[in-house]
């Protein structure tokens, strides 16, 4: 069993909204899909609060992560962990999700303009296979963050919480995640117009709940894509919000040696 020292908020659909307390931060009220019944995306899972209770310790110790930086979230559900991306710092978030998710984002999103602050927040449309979408996504970024944009906009911290569970995503899965770490090499100009390399900052913060019969062909997913993941030591996760059951990942793509960079 896990052992939280704060009540897990469960895979339970609740008719009232459920606070999130963050360090330092206004709580985040959020309210399950009752138009979603059966779907994944209606409920706050584990993955989720493990993820983003990871975001509040590394601002407790001041190292935050999402501070100042673009976030995108995929396969929001109620959009709880790229809220509380925004309620830490983030300077645009995009919360994505399939069509029929997005009602029940946007009343999140409304529901929490005070934590939010003067962050820019969206409920976009993000089918996986649809590179369409994506490219709609990195136009909202430019917008957002007021610069043209038509790839991943430099230094996105991509969040992402218990999207692996049924084998047949897979694929569609890790290719939208190597989307969002194209053009990790780029060149940036300094202040005398003279090209210069940048240090990669594209990363995909993962968490995922391990089921029997998936890990390995996560792992083979991974490697198809030439991604690769690198576990974050649980005991530097959350003190009260962290199992052995969940595990968080910096995925990447492959390469001799790898640092967070975000450290």
């Amino acid at each position: 069993p896990r052992q939280y020292s704060q009540p897990v908020l469960g895979n339970q659909q609740s008719p009232m909204p459920r606070e999130i307390e963050l360090l330092g931060c206004s709580g985040l009220q959020i309210s399950d899909s009752s138009d979603m019944a059966d779907d994944a995306a209606a409920v706050v899972w584990d993955s989720a609060l493990v993820l983003l209770h990871y975001l509040s310790k590394r601002q407790r110790e001041g190292r935050c992560l999402v501070s100042g930086r673009p976030v995108l979230e995929l396969g929001s559900g109620t959009g709880v962990v790229g809220l509380a991306a925004a309620a830490l710092g983030a300077s645009s978030v995009a919360l994505t999700d399939l069509s029929h998710v997005l009602p029940n984002i946007q009343r999140n999103i409304q529901a929490n303009q005070a934590a939010i602050g003067s962050a820019r927040v969206a409920a976009l449309p993000l089918s996986w296979g649809d590179p369409a979408h994506l490219r709609e996504v990195w136009a909202w970024f430019g917008q957002a963050e007021q610069h043209h944009q038509s790839s991943a906009p430099f230094n996105l911290l991509v969040l992402a919480s218990d999207l692996a569970y049924e084998s047949a995503t897979l694929p569609a899965l890790t290719k939208v995640l190597r989307s969002c770490l194209q053009g990790q090499t780029q060149v940036a100009e300094d202040s005398q117009g003279q090209g210069q390399a940048c240090s990669p900052q594209q990363r995909i913060l993962l968490a995922y709940e391990e089921r029997e019969g998936m890990d390995e062909l996560w792992e083979e997913a991974l490697a198809a894509s030439k991604l690769e993941a690198h576990l974050v030591p649980e005991e530097e996760q959350h003190e009260d919000w962290r199992t052995p059951e969940i595990k968080l990942y910096w995925v990447q793509a492959c390469s001799p040696s790898w640092s967070s960079g975000l450290d």
